[in-house]
């Protein structure tokens, strides 16, 4: 920095010691301005950098470096938090139950009044914190996640190690009346329950898999006490749910899943609970039954658990150990259901599409069907049958008017194909082996197969393969529109984007009372349906919407959502399920 100064006097007349002290003054001020703005240029706080960006008014996303995610700036000043210097083993004096508690947080409620339901669940013992208040925070933003942190002079310090998630809508100071940093190394000790528990009189165990989500447990429903003592809960109030519960020292629940013997590493690896595997299975006779079969593991919409009992299945065989399962009766049909079990599953199923002769391969008979084992049930150590489909015979899913945008940084031809696995239903315009078009800027597409200017590309076709996310929100009928808008522009969809995705999805969500929504991953519904374009664009958004109709709210693990940024050539594409 160069700090100019102009002085007009005569040297002759001038004392030299005041000449002397003006000229240390203004070397001084200089430095201190100098070094002021290399400070806030550069700060650091122990051995971590923190930049600090001065935003637009209406700048989207800002960078936290605490975490390195991207967050939304809509709802509160975003000032990178503090990182404390951490790691400490936190001993607890814990509370019998967790003490509501109201903290300075008026400016703060008044931009997020959904966020933000404080309690007090015990005291620090030892260490710097010691005489602190252990603070968790259930953040119900159409879902629940956990926020634990310190209430120590006038300060909040977030455990990010004890925390769910959801601590980044606090990315700043004073962000709720109190100022506001992380601790991202300190652990709190023995809040978790053990990490194995065995169900008493069998060889069965859970594992423990991290904090719920649902962290009140406020309908949970006993299921057993394990051999240490501990009192397990089915998750979700019932006999449904994927896992299940048991609640920690400060009062919160804890998830555990069912450690399946006959499977790789228990069926532990897939962490959507959907596992695909081959079982080679040992009849009586001794023939060998090896497909390759699906085990859902829940899912709105979907029972993990068949409603059938013993006196419907008979012996099939057994796999490592384990014993499988069929039906007896070829015609069982289900509970308040007219067709029988095994014909509605070969009605749904979907055999495929051929890319190469462009029509629909042939369902297999159905004595072959039969035949084949479709369908294989394992009883659990708590009497219940999961349910094992054959991967050949899934059922599709519909790819509902997805639209591709295209924005190149200018005008430029654009070659764009799409494969769905199962095939297109339905494209616009028509897509013969891609669609060849000029884009521009704006958005307008030029199509060169019919010389026709388009909005957005347009197709319909069919998934294979394909698995609804367990997490997600629960939102009321009356509330789709404006859940719909936050949440597409979360994942960085703006204008008609949004006003188009709404117009087509939203009346499609108005027949029941509560609505469980989902959006699948892009990585996932990339190998859904593949997109390919040329030139390689810079920045792809891909949103997929999953939709399941409930008559009363069901509690479900939130869903974190990322906003992305769009940078260079953009494209965007929107579309949803709609399940055959």
């Amino acid at each position: 920095m160069h700090l100019k100064i102009f002085l007009s006097f005569n040297f002759n007349k001038m004392n030299k010691k005041i000449l002397l002290a003006l000229i240390a003054f203004f070397i001084v001020t200089n430095l201190a301005t100098a070094a002021y703005f290399l400070i806030k240029q550069n700060s650091k706080h122990g051995d971590k950098e923190v930049k600090i960006d001065i935003l637009k008014d209406n700048e989207p996303i800002v960078e936290n470096v605490a975490t390195g995610t991207s967050i939304d700036n809509s709802s509160i000043d975003q000032i990178p938090l503090v990182i404390e210097p951490g790691g400490e083993e936190l001993q607890i004096n814990w509370l019998n139950k967790m003490e509501p508690i109201i903290i300075n947080n008026s400016e703060y409620e008044s931009k997020n009044p959904e966020l933000g339901k404080f309690f007090r669940s015990g005291t620090i013992a030892t260490g710097k914190y010691a005489g602190g208040d252990l603070v968790m925070a259930i953040i119900s933003e159409m879902g629940d996640s956990v926020v634990r942190g310190v209430l120590l002079n006038g300060k909040f310090i977030i455990l990010a190690g004890q925390s769910s998630g959801g601590w980044d809508f606090w990315a700043g100071e004073k962000a709720f009346g109190t100022d506001v940093s992380v601790d991202e190394k300190s652990l709190i000790k023995n809040l978790e329950p053990a990490q194995e528990i065995i169900i008493p009189n069998t060889s069965n165990k859970l594992i423990f898999i991290g904090q719920s989500l649902n962290a009140l447990g406020a309908d949970n429903k006993e299921a057993f006490r394990g051999q240490d003592g501990s009192l397990v809960y089915f998750s979700g109030g019932g006999l449904k749910g994927s896992t299940f519960e048991v609640k920690g020292a400060d009062n919160t629940f804890f998830d555990y899943l069912l450690y399946l013997d006959f499977l790789p590493n228990g069926g532990l690896d897939n962490k959507s609970y959907v596992y695909q595997f081959n079982i080679p299975i040992t009849t009586a006779k001794g023939d060998t039954v090896k497909q390759e079969y699906i085990l859902r593991g829940g899912g709105c919409g979907s029972p993990e658990f068949a409603d059938v009992k013993d006196s419907d299945l008979k012996v099939l065989g057994t796999a490592n150990g384990a014993i499988f399962y069929e039906l007896k009766d070829i015609n069982f049909t289900l509970k308040d259901q007219e067709t029988p079990f095994l014909q509605t599953l070969y009605d749904q199923y979907f055999p495929g599409y051929n890319t190469e002769t462009q029509e629909y391969k042939e369902k297999v008979s159905y004595s072959n069907f039969l035949s084949g084992h479709p369908v294989i049930f394992w009883k659990d150590a708590l009497g219940r049958f999961w349910e094992f489909k054959d991967s050949r015979y899934q059922q599709a899913v519909e790819c509902g008017k997805p639209v591709i945008y295209l924005y190149p940084e200018k005008t430029t031809d654009v070659n764009v194909q799409v494969s769905p696995a199962g095939g297109f239903t339905k494209t616009e315009p028509a897509y013969g082996n891609g669609w060849n078009v000029k884009a521009t800027p704006s958005g307008d597409i030029y199509n060169y197969g019919d010389n026709k200017s388009y909005p957005y590309l347009f197709w319909e076709g069919y998934a294979l393969g394909y698995s609804q996310p367990q997490e997600g929100f629960v939102i009321e009928s009356s509330n789709v529109e404006k859940f719909l808008r936050e949440k597409l522009a979360k994942q960085g969809l703006v204008g008609r984007e949004i006003d188009e995705f709404v117009e087509f999805w939203a009346p499609k969500m108005t027949e029941t009372p509560y609505y469980f929504v989902t959006f699948v991953p892009q990585v996932e519904f990339d190998k859904l349906a593949p997109l390919n374009i040329n030139p390689k664009p810079e920045t792809v958004i891909r949103v997929f919407m999953d939709y399941t109709p409930l008559e009363r709210p069901i509690r479900v693990t939130a869903q974190i959502l990322k906003t992305p940024v769009r940078r260079g050539f953009t494209v965007v594409e929107w579309g949803g399920a709609l399940h055959k």
